[in-house]
C-alpha cells in the first residue's frame, strides 16, 4: 500500500500531519514523516500540522516549539483535543482550505 498511498499524495493538492502533542518530540516525528514523503512530494502542496492531545500536560509549550519550527515554511498549524472538542471544528476549516476546497 506505501507506494500506492504516495502516488495518491502526489496528485493531491495539500497534505495534513496529525502529530501528538502526547509524544515525548513532536518536532522528531515530524522529521521522520517528512524524510518518509520526500521533498519532491512535498513540493507546492499546502501543509497543515495538526497538534493533538492539546490538553495534556505540557501540550502547549511543545506546539508553540512545533510552530516555531516551521514559520518560515508558511505552514499552518493547529492544536486540537478531540476528548474535549476544543478547535475541532477550526481543524475541519483548515483541512478543507489546506485540500484547496475553500479559498484562503
Amino acid at each position: 500500500m506505501g507506494l500506492n498511498f504516495l502516488r495518491h499524495v502526489e496528485r493531491s493538492g495539500g497534505i495534513c500531519f496529525v502529530l501528538s502533542l502526547g509524544s515525548k518530540d513532536p518536532i522528531a516525528d515530524l522529521n521522520v514523516l517528512l524524510k518518509e514523503m520526500g521533498p519532491k512530494r512535498l513540493k507546492g502542496k499546502n501543509i497543515l500540522l495538526i497538534g493533538t492531545k492539546a490538553d495534556l500536560e505540557g501540550s502547549y509549550e511543545k506546539f508553540c516549539k512545533l510552530r516555531e519550527y516551521v514559520a518560515d515554511r508558511n505552514w499552518k498549524c493547529v492544536p486540537c483535543c478531540a476528548m474535549q472538542k476544543e478547535n475541532v471544528e477550526k481543524v475541519i476549516e483548515l483541512m478543507a482550505e489546506c485540500s484547496g476546497k475553500l479559498n484562503s
